[in-house]
Order: C-alpha cells, then sequence, then structure tokens
C-alpha cells in the first residue's frame, strides 16, 4: 500500500468500465500516484507501479495477503473501514494516514477509495509529507508572527516615547497612546490624515516656523537620511506648544515597495525643557549674586584634580576665560609664599575631616603683579563610598577695597582722634605755657616800669623770672622727651646698675626738696642687686616718680623706696609715700598728658607729663609700672625691670653739675668767635661771656662775616649756631676747618635743636660740645674754663 490519490484521477477512472481494457490502461498510465485495485475479497488485485517510492514494502509481497495487512495500527483497521464504506455507500471515501517506508522514515499518506462495480475499489495514494511540514511551518511561523505583532503592539502601547508610522503620502497610518496624548488628539482622528492638514505646525529648537523643505518627515520620504533627535516645538491646534526631542527613518514595508514609509518617534520633553530653564534662571541668578557680589566660584574635582574657575573667579585676577586653564595650580601658584602653606593645610584639613569649616583670608598675586586679598569659603558638594570629599565647592571674595575702605575709615577715625589730641594737647599746652610765661613777661614789666626800684625788689622779680623760665625750659623738655619716647627714637645704652648706690645719689639730688616740705626720704635697698637699664632713663625715671611722691606728700610724712619680691629674672621697686592718697577714678586718669588730677591750681609746679614719659620711658626698658593707692594713707608705685648681676666694677652715677665757676681775674684773654643771626641771642652771650671775664669775643651774624673776621683775627674757640642766613652751623665748621690756624680749635654748637639726633649730628661733624638754648650760663663757663685749663 501506499498514499493518496489525487481526486481528479480518481473521478476518472470511476466512470471507467474494466472491460474498457485498453482506455483503462492509457488512463492508469498517466497517473503520477500509486494505485491498487482491491477486489471484493479484499485482496490486492493490481498496482499501478510496482516500484512506486510510496509502496511500504514490495507489491510481490503484499499478493495473497489481507489488505491493509502492511499498515500498523490503527490505520490498518481505519483503511479496511474505508473500503468497505466505499463498496456499501457507493461513493468514495477519504483517508489520511501514517506509515514507514522502506527508507527508513516515518511519512504522511493520503488515500482516495472509489468503487468500480462488483465489489472492486480503486485505493489511491499521495504523499502528504512534505505539503504537511509546510503547513507546519506555515502555521509556526503564523503563531510567530501573531506573538510578534501582539509583542510589538504592546510595546507601542506602553512606551512612553510617541510612535508614529506615516505613509509615503505623509499621512498617519498608525500611532501609539503616547503619541496621541503629546498631540492632545484621539488616535482615530488621526489616522489617515496628515498632521499639517489638520492644523499642527512644527518649529525649530529656537520656536521659528520649519520651512516646509526641512521638516524631517517629509525629508526622509523623499529619500533623504535619518534624523536623530532633533530638538523641535510642536505647536497644537488649539494652540498649546509641546518641546518634542525627535527621530525620524525610512520605514520599507517590503523590498520592493514602490516608495517607503516613515517611522517617527518623539519624546515629550517640554517639562524637562521648563525645569532645565528654571535651573539655569537659578543658575545665572546664583552667579549674578555671587559675582556682583565681587565673588568669583571654583568647583574642585579630587578625582582629576581639575578645578572650574568662574569667569568672575578669572576676572578678579586681571584674566579673560581661555587665559586661566582646568588645573589647580592656576590657584595654588598665586598664592603668596608667606600664605601659601598655611591655606593649602586649612584646605586639606578641611578635605579630611580634620576641621568642619574652611574658610581662608589670603592674597592673591593679580595679573599686573600686585597682590589682592581675598576670602576664600568652600564645603564639600559630593562625597565617595567611604565618605571622602569627592568636590569641593567654593568662592573667592576680592575683600581688598573691604580693608581699604576698613583702613580709610581707621585712618580717618585715627585722624580725627589725633585731631582731637592735637586740639586737647595745644590747649593744654598753651595753658601751661601761658602760666610761667605770664611770670616772666609780667615781672619783666614790672622791672622795665621801676628801673631804678628798690635792689631788693629787683632781686625778687629776677629771680621769678628765672624760676618761671626753667619751669617753661622743662616743660618745652618734657614735651620732646614725649615725642621722643612715644616715636620709639629714645636712644636706650642697657647695662647692668647697681640699684642701692644708684638710689642714694638721685635721692640726694632730691633731698633739699623733700626737707624743704618736712618729707623725711630715704632708701633701704640693699646692696648687690641690680637691674638692666639705660642710667639716663633710669635716673629719669626715679627723679619724676620721687619728686611726686615729695610734692604730694604732707608735712611730717616720709618716702621710702625698697624692693618688693619678684618673679624670676625681675625686680621690683617700691616707692611708698604717706601723701593724700589717690581714689580709683583718679588712678585711671593718671597716665593721660598734661593730667594733674586738681592741682592746676594746687600751688605746686607740675606739665602733667611726667608720669606719661616715666611709664613710656620704663616700657622702652622692658619693664611695667603700677600705682595702687589709699585715699588720705598714701600710694605705692611699683616699677618692674629685668634683674641683672652686679658687675664687678659697679656703675656710679655721675656727680651732680659744677657750679658756675666764678670770674677769673687774671686768666689771660681767650679769644672766641661767637656766629649767632639773632641779635638778643648774641647779647645774651655777650653779657654772659664780660660775667665770666678773660674772653675777647667777636659775633658775626653769618658764614661770610665770620670768614671774613678771620683775615685780621684768630680766634681760639669757635661757637656756632646750627641755622645761619647763608650756610648752616655744619658747613662753616668743614670751611673753617680748612684753614691750618683752626684746624685743631675747639668747637661748640649753640642751637635750639635739641633732638638726640642733632646731638649725634654735631659731634659726628666734629662739635666737640652742643649747647642747647636756652643756655645754661653755668655750663658754658664750666666748658671754658676747662679750655682755660
Amino acid at each position: 500500500m501506499a498514499g493518496s490519490a489525487s481526486a481528479d484521477p480518481a473521478r476518472l477512472l470511476a466512470e471507467l468500465r474494466l472491460d474498457d481494457a485498453a482506455r483503462l490502461s492509457a488512463v492508469l498510465r498517466a497517473v503520477p500516484d500509486l494505485w491498487f485495485v482491491v477486489d471484493r475479497d479484499d485482496q490486492f488485485l493490481l498496482c499501478s507501479d510496482e516500484n512506486h517510492p510510496s509502496l511500504i514494502e514490495p507489491f510481490a509481497q503484499q499478493l495473497g495477503k489481507p489488505f491493509a495487512a502492511a499498515l500498523d495500527a490503527p490505520y490498518d483497521r481505519l483503511a479496511l473501514e474505508a473500503v468497505q464504506r466505499a463498496r456499501a455507500s457507493g461513493e468514495a471515501q477519504r483517508l489520511e494516514y501514517e506509515a514507514a517506508t522502506p527508507d527508513g522514515q516515518r511519512r504522511v499518506f493520503e488515500a482516495r477509495v472509489t468503487p468500480m462495480g462488483d465489489g472492486q475499489v480503486l485505493y489511491l495514494t499521495r504523499d502528504l509529507s512534505e505539503l504537511r511540514r509546510l503547513e507546519r511551518e506555515r502555521e509556526h511561523d503564523a503563531e510567530r508572527l501573531r506573538i510578534s505583532e501582539e509583542l510589538y503592539r504592546s510595546v507601542a502601547r506602553t512606551i512612553s516615547d510617541g510612535l508614529i508610522v506615516a505613509g509615503p503620502d505623509g499621512s498617519v497610518v498608525a500611532c501609539n497612546p503616547s503619541a496621541a496624548e503629546t498631540l492632545g488628539a484621539d488616535p482615530a482622528s488621526l489616522i489617515g490624515h496628515r498632521l499639517g492638514a489638520l492644523g499642527y505646525r512644527m518649529h525649530d529648537a529656537q520656536d521659528h516656523l520649519l520651512p516646509r523643505e526641512q521638516h524631517p518627515v517629509r525629508r526622509v520620504l523623499l529619500g533623504g537620511a535619518a534624523v536623530r533627535e532633533l530638538p523641535l516645538v510642536l505647536h497644537r491646534p488649539d494652540g498649546s506648544v509641546r518641546r518634542v526631542l525627535l527621530t525620524a527613518r525610512a520605514l520599507r514595508t517590503s523590498a520592493d515597495a514602490p516608495a517607503p514609509s516613515c517611522l517617527v518617534s518623539f519624546r515629550d520633553i517640554t517639562e524637562q525643557h521648563a525645569s532645565a530653564l528654571a535651573l539655569e534662571a537659578a543658575e545665572l541668578r546664583w552667579r549674578f549674586a555671587l559675582e556682583g557680589a565681587g565673588a568669583g566660584v571654583w568647583d574642585y574635582d579630587a578625582d582629576s584634580t581639575q578645578v572650574f574657575y568662574s569667569p568672575g573667579w578669572k576676572q578678579m585676577l586681571g584674566y579673560a576665560e581661555a587665559e586661566i586653564s582646568a588645573s589647580l595650580g592656576e590657584w595654588t601658584q598665586r598664592i603668596h609664599p608667606e600664605d601659601r602653606e598655611a591655606v593649602m593645610r586649612a584646605f586639606a584639613d578641611y578635605r579630611e575631616g580634620r576641621t568642619s569649616v574652611y574658610q581662608t583670608e589670603h592674597r592673591l598675586q593679580h595679573r599686573d603683579g600686585r597682590w589682592i586679598r581675598v576670602l576664600d569659603r568652600g564645603k564639600i558638594v559630593e562625597r565617595r563610598a567611604d565618605g571622602s570629599a569627592r568636590r569641593v565647592v567654593g568662592t573667592h571674595t576680592d575683600i581688598t577695597p573691604i580693608e581699604q575702605a576698613e583702613q580709610a575709615l581707621l585712618d580717618k577715625q585715627a585722624a580725627e582722634l589725633a585731631s582731637r589730641a592735637k586740639s586737647q594737647f595745644l590747649s593744654r599746652m598753651s595753658h601751661e605755657m601761658r602760666t610761667p610765661l605770664n611770670a616772666v613777661i609780667g615781672f619783666s614789666q614790672l622791672l622795665r616800669l621801676h628801673p631804678a626800684g628798690d635792689p631788693a625788689k629787683v632781686s625778687e622779680y629776677a629771680d621769678h623770672i628765672l624760676r618761671a623760665s626753667e619751669h617753661l625750659l622743662g616743660l618745652v623738655n618734657e614735651v620732646l622727651d614725649l615725642q621722643r619716647v612715644e616715636e620709639g627714637r629714645a636712644a636706650l645704652e642697657p647695662r647692668a646698675i647697681e640699684l642701692a648706690p644708684f638710689l642714694e645719689a638721685t635721692l640726694e639730688l632730691l633731698r633739699p626738696a623733700a626737707q624743704a616740705q618736712g618729707v623725711a626720704l630715704s632708701s633701704q635697698v640693699p646692696p648687690g642687686r641690680a637691674v638692666l637699664a639705660d642710667e639716663r632713663c633710669l635716673r629719669q625715671v626715679l627723679m619724676n616718680m620721687v619728686s611726686n611722691a615729695v610734692k604730694y606728700n604732707r608735712a611730717g610724712g616720709w618716702v621710702v623706696v625698697t624692693l618688693l619680691d619678684a618673679a624670676p629674672g625681675r625686680c621690683t621697686i617700691a616707692i611708698e609715700d604717706t601723701g593724700s592718697g589717690l581714689t580709683d577714678e583718679q588712678l585711671a586718669r593718671l597716665f593721660q598728658p598734661f593730667e594733674r588730677l586738681g592741682h592746676e591750681s594746687s600751688g605746686i609746679e607740675g606739665s602733667g607729663l611726667g608720669l606719661v614719659i616715666t611709664r613710656s620711658l620704663i616700657e622702652q626698658m622692658g619693664g611695667t609700672v603700677t600705682l595702687s593707692s589709699v585715699p588720705g594713707a598714701g600710694t605705692l608705685a611699683r616699677i618692674d625691670l629685668p634683674a641683672a648681676s652686679v658687675p664687678a666694677a659697679a656703675l656710679r652715677p655721675a656727680p651732680p653739675p659744677a657750679p658756675l665757676p666764678a670770674p677769673a681775674e687774671a686768666a689771660p684773654q681767650l679769644r672766641l668767635l661767637y656766629v649767632e643771626d639773632n641779635r638778643i641771642n648774641a647779647l645774651l652771650f655777650e653779657e654772659a661771656m664780660r660775667l665770666l671775664g678773660g674772653i675777647e669775643l667777636q659775633v658775626a651774624e653769618s658764614g661770610a662775616d665770620a670768614i671774613g673776621l678771620l683775615q685780621a683775627w684768630t680766634p681760639q674757640v669757635l661757637v656756632l649756631d646750627a641755622n645761619l642766613p647763608d650756610m648752616n652751623g655744619h658747613e662753616l665748621l668743614q670751611r673753617l676747618r680748612q684753614r691750618p690756624e683752626l684746624a685743631g680749635a675747639p668747637a661748640f654748637m649753640c642751637s635750639a635743636d635739641a633732638m638726640p639726633e642733632d646731638l649725634e649730628r654735631a659731634r659726628a661733624s666734629g662739635f666737640q660740645g652742643y649747647w642747647t638754648k636756652p643756655i645754661e650760663i653755668g655750663k658754658v663757663g664750666a666748658a671754658i674754663a676747662a679750655l682755660r685749663g
């Protein structure tokens, strides 16, 4: 047996009679399928081709066997039943079955069973294996296509991007829900229409209408290249606007399609664009606020060690945008060398968690070479997984103008304070100077009104004038001392001074004044104690402090100088008195210039500058001065100075100035040249020299006059004023020294310039001595006496 037969041959054979042998033979030879004739006993009678490839086994082996014996169950039974139904019904029957062929393959066959009369049937079979295989593949492909289409439909429905398929004419063929939502329309209303015809307009990113030839869908449909993520502005028919990111590419439904379709995908970025604009506006406001306030922004990335510097940061240093790179060195190399180490340490400490804040003030070098001062602040804005700092963002603020303004304000305040202090100083100075001047001028007027008055009165008036003048001179000297110590120009020569002998010598100078007031004056400082101090300054300090203790004491009171316990390396001198004492309020005002604590009208002389000078001198010697007092009981002053070891040859204070020598009647004439342009000063000097006696004096009013005198006269001593009409005293001395006879003549400068630098310059110029105006006649006389030998 074998497979199925075609319908046409079976129908044809059924219409033929078996006795028409010639015609039957011709028909059977024309049919390509395998067929059998089965007799009424269900035995094979004929076979169309005994070598047909569809035979299950050779036909010769099947002869004599029951029909369908070669088939496997249940197909053997089904085949036999089909033959029997054909005989009984007279109608053709169809049967499909499987069987193994001699090549070992199991194949599918179709059989058509047709009755032929006399109980015979025609059994025609055909091999359907290939057909069924193709059908199964088609069914599988159809299922795959169905699943794929369903998948694509599901993706298209759920994807957030809009998807549209535009046909060759630009009309919408398909769209997903996201596309319809972005377009603001129902999907059904879009199908079959071009979007432009429905009122949609496409603009570019700057919201300018796109020309028709630039529309991305049209360009793709005309064969242009694909468009990828093109930012566009979609204007909908209702007037609303959406921003989209559009991609368009060609889509062919088949290789031989005459024109492509276009697959359009677009993403609605309206909210993202609005957020970006808001962020940009915020950044612009932030940048404007920072850079408008003079701040430059920096952003340090620790992973790349790169730094973003804002335009304001660069402009702060005088650079254009492209002139500063992103390296860390652009900042660090511009930090002032004196600031760099501290700044980098502070930055590292903050990044590594050792400090909670990064803020420094340092100097950065401007492009023009000057230094600007910046306030640098930063904050960690991103950390790594291990917690270490990844990004630090900060600002630089140029505080140079602020500091300059602050300095200008301080300078202004200092100038105003200095102006007020100057006014107060001049007011107090005027008061202090007018008091002695009143005595000088007043008693001088009395002498002039009574030139032949009582000699006792004349002597009294002269004494008043002298004391007032000496007080006035002391006031001037103290003002100069105050200026010198406050400017730090006091020349100090610190050395070890043994206190016991030094104090005894100093107190001896003050003892007459103490005795006149009935005040006991003593020192209880033991020998062998010394301080490191300048001898002149220390004497001035002690004279001032002890003289105040004497002047403001009471009759029968006492002043004692002792030593108090002090810290190692220090020595504390205590001056204690039994005066009227001071209140706390008075102690607070004690060291102010011209402050006399209400004693201005007490008759006790003083300028109110002594204590100010005293404190300045003590501080310059490395010491301090403090006072404590009990009103009505007395005051204790403590002077703390560096201690020193007593030198092997202890210093002794210089003896007091010698008194004015008496005129030497028989002394030889000493030729003295005095160059002075002020006639009053010259007259005073002439009178003093006349009283001294034994001096041949010549006075010249200028340097030229002095040189002219030398033509007929040679002096032995030169006394020169510092400031002359035609030259100064230093220049005149140099010209006089050029004359051999004056090369070694003793020279003295007599000037009202009394600053230490004036004295030093005179010594450097070759002057032997310096007499400050007003001159002390006793001192001048002693110097001349010494020259006489």
